[in-house]
């Protein structure tokens, strides 16, 4: 016990100590420090110095960063607007999915690969990135303006249709029906609900009132109640993050909801440099040569292609042309759950684990390129110019 434990601190410190360090490369060469973390898992993955041998412990604990992440977001978002948001941003979302799906699907097939195999590589890299979307926003943009609402609608939405195809894909291996399972979330998200924020309302709210000026009590018990949400809904067949988010929202009209958010951005940002961190160290040398030709075009077609068809599509909701631009560049590129969707598409047999690889890769390629892009250009909380850093 002993042994393992020390296994597991010694790769812990490994992790930080090597991502300080590459940062401090990385912020000389003025570029984006969320590239150092993935740099960093390179270097010590298996097609580097090989010392982190088992990065899926990693990825486990990273998600936690995501749960956090969405958990943040809600508390800055009262339920009557999230409904609102939602609403405008389905047409853009929907249409901008189908767009992608077929498009880079088409271009799968035409490297070689299944019809299968391209139809799934297309869908789970037509979602962009939640964590590049909202950690990369200023907070003033992401809670109090219209381009912070337009880009949570469409990372929500995309979500949501994420988890009905992984659904969907875990229904086709355990031989259940994609039917019966939709049916069942359709009652459960309701009554999941319902009970979220009666309890939130009833007892959250009254421990908050009853202990407020013990801080580290409200600390924890913001945790926990976004952990137990997280819990209950990927029971029910949602999944963490989801569950994260409507802890937040729920919270949302708690007096206490902005010192929750104050709070938590720490413990976030250490779980996502673990995220980042894991998909550098997930890189196999053994396929990288021959995914590579396939991955690059495609990650070019998704940072140059996905900021255009965003902006056609929200200037077709009536929005600014400067508006579009930025939502649609914050977008341009594949997210987190097309990783969730290759690895659950592998598991149910339904691709190679070469397929699965290529779409980690199309995903890690376009998070560094896309992240480069926003911090060169935009405002962003990390960005290496002076002008441009805003929190």
């Amino acid at each position: 016990m002993v042994v393992i434990e020390h296994s597991l601190l010694h790769q812990i410190l490994l992790i930080f100590v090597s991502s300080s360090l590459v940062a401090v490369a990385i912020l000389f060469l003025r570029q984006a420090i969320i590239v150092a973390y993935i740099l960093a898992g390179f270097c010590l993955g298996s097609a580097g110095l090989d010392l982190i041998t088992d990065a899926s412990w990693i990825e486990d604990l990273a998600s936690v960063g995501i749960v956090y992440l969405l958990f943040l977001l809600g508390l800055n978002l009262r339920p009557q607007k999230a409904v609102s948001m939602f609403g405008e941003a389905l047409f853009v979302t929907f249409l901008s999915t189908i767009i992608f799906s077929i498009l880079l699907a088409a271009v799968v097939y035409c490297f070689g690969y299944g019809f299968t195999e391209s139809i799934v590589v297309g869908a789970a890299t037509a979602f962009s990135s939640t964590i590049i979307g909202l950690k990369l926003l200023p907070t003033t943009t992401l809670h109090h303006k219209r381009r912070g609402e337009m880009i949570i609608s469409v990372l929500l939405l995309q979500d949501f249709i994420a988890i009905a195809l992984i659904l969907l894909l875990t229904s086709v291996s355990n031989g259940s029906t994609i039917a019966a399972k939709i049916s069942f979330l359709l009652i459960s998200l309701p009554i999941a609900l319902f009970a979220v924020f009666l309890i939130e309302k009833y007892v959250v709210n009254y421990l908050i009132a009853r202990f407020d000026e013990i801080h580290e009590f409200i600390f924890i018990l913001a945790i926990g109640w976004c952990s137990l949400c997280a819990l209950v809904f990927e029971k029910i067949g949602f999944s963490y993050e989801v569950g994260g988010f409507v802890a937040g929202v729920a919270l949302a009209s708690s007096p206490a909801s902005l010192f929750f958010a104050e709070k938590l951005k720490p413990i976030r940002d250490f779980f996502l440099v673990l995220f980042f961190f894991s998909l550098g160290a997930s890189f196999d040398f053994l396929i990288l040569e021959e995914a590579i030709l396939v991955a690059l075009p495609l990650s070019f077609i998704i940072v140059v292609g996905k900021p255009y068809v965003f902006r056609k599509l929200f200037r077709l909701r009536g929005e600014s042309r400067r508006q579009a631009k930025e939502v649609g560049v914050r977008l341009g590129q594949a997210g987190e759950f097309g990783i969730l969707l290759g690895i659950t598409a592998f598991q149910s047999g339904t691709i190679t684990y070469e397929v699965s690889y290529l779409i980690n890769l199309i995903v890690i390629l376009t998070l560094i390129f896309s992240s480069f892009y926003i911090t060169s250009a935009y405002h962003t909380p990390t960005s290496v110019k002076t002008s441009l850093r805003k929190d």
